[in-house]
């Protein structure tokens, strides 16, 4: 783990940010996804 010291670094919180945007990105992707899943399978049923 990151010591305290590390909150003070701004490169901490830029890394941490990117790496949290990427996170929702692939979320939201992974849910658009299954929505448009769902819907194909509703129209071809």
């Amino acid at each position: 783990m990151t010591g305290p010291s590390d909150l003070s670094n701004p490169s901490w919180w830029i890394q941490s940010g990117m790496v949290l945007f990427v996170l929702l990105m692939i979320k939201g992707l992974d849910d658009s996804q299954s929505k448009s899943d769902m819907g194909s399978s509703l129209h071809s049923s």
